[in-house]
């Protein structure tokens, strides 16, 4: 018996161009030209190659406009440790915050002329409201409503947070990180630092750093730059020393954000050792009138006790003889004068 043969229709190839021709455009399969706004969307996220500002190029250019995270792509030639992982790489303005409106412009590695440390430097952004690289001189780098300070990644953040080791990597082969350095500044670093887990923090060239400080937060910590090391103080704290949970108010009771400073205060009690103390300098954002408990400008910032009010004080034992040896002599100069 012979096998029934059933011919199949002719099946054309989607780029055969008459085939293009012969369909309906609003059917047709997608073509070179349909794509091209999906390749503008792409690259509004930035296919970085560089973070060097004489080899930036138009690709470079990210548009972050109200958006509360950036995902620009990473040229897998400045991949080292990813070579088959995640191309694409997050990056936040803030906790919970957009990035402000018209931020457009270039991520680059900033190295401070004034700051020889060989940790230091960061990545900021440079705005330029097109993408052009020949108008990066002209730009300004994006600064933090919070802060009034520049938007910025320290190198610090990114070589102790696993999510950032494919930015640190990228640094390292673009020539920002030389090898030697790298391998100095792994060596610099304390252990509670490397821990595998994503370390955030302020990075100071000295311990006489004037530092912020959001008053809204439970605890703020420092990396500091000393000449040999890299030292790191933990300083988490409570706003309320009441174990009592019925008198702790709802939350912290404090809100605002301050410029600060470190400084020494000798022992209250005789032979007592001296403390490691905060004074508020200013304020960058004022508190809420509203708020039962302030910090005064000029003071030394307060926590909640059992009887009011009482400054925050940490033990001289965090620190590295250098750094107590700056402040003690910064006190003794104030106190001269």
């Amino acid at each position: 018996m012979a096998a029934l043969v059933v011919q199949r229709p002719a099946q054309y190839h989607p780029r055969s161009s008459t085939h293009r021709e012969t369909q309906d455009p609003k059917n047709s399969w997608p073509t070179r030209n349909r794509r091209r706004p999906n390749q503008t969307r792409r690259r509004t996220r930035g296919l970085i190659s560089s973070f060097t500002p004489d080899r930036l190029t138009l690709y470079d250019w990210i548009d972050a406009h109200e958006r509360p995270v950036i995902t620009p792509y990473l040229n897998p030639k400045l991949l080292m440790r990813f070579m088959k992982g995640p191309y694409l790489h997050r990056i936040y303005y803030g906790h919970g915050q957009n990035f402000p409106p018209n931020t457009k412009g270039f991520l680059y590695f900033h190295k401070p002329a004034l700051n020889p440390h060989i940790a230091s430097g960061a990545i900021r952004f440079r705005l330029v409201p097109t993408p052009d690289p020949q108008l990066f001189n002209q730009g300004t780098d994006l600064i933090m409503e919070r802060t009034g300070l520049p938007w910025e990644m320290p190198l610090i953040h990114l070589l102790t947070s696993p999510c950032h080791w494919a930015l640190y990597d990228a640094l390292r082969v673009d020539a920002a990180v030389p090898p030697a350095v790298d391998h100095q500044v792994r060596g610099m670093l304390p252990r509670a630092m490397l821990t595998g887990r994503r370390w955030t923090g302020q990075v100071l060239s000295s311990i006489l750093d004037p530092f912020y400080v959001d008053f809204s937060l439970i605890s703020f910590r420092f990396a500091i730059l000393e000449p040999d090391r890299i030292a790191h103080i933990d300083k988490a704290h409570r706003w309320m020393t009441t174990h009592r949970w019925s008198e702790r108010p709802k939350g912290v009771p404090f809100s605002g954000v301050g410029l600060c400073q470190f400084e020494i205060c000798p022992g209250v009690k005789e032979r007592e050792d001296p403390k490691l103390v905060v004074r508020l300098l200013k304020y960058l954002k004022p508190p809420n009138p509203a708020d039962r408990y302030k910090q005064r400008e000029g003071e030394l910032i307060q926590k909640v006790g059992l009887h009011g009010l009482k400054p925050v004080m940490r033990s001289v034992d965090i620190l590295t003889s250098h750094s107590l040896r700056l402040l003690q002599e910064h006190r003794t100069c104030h106190i001269t004068e």
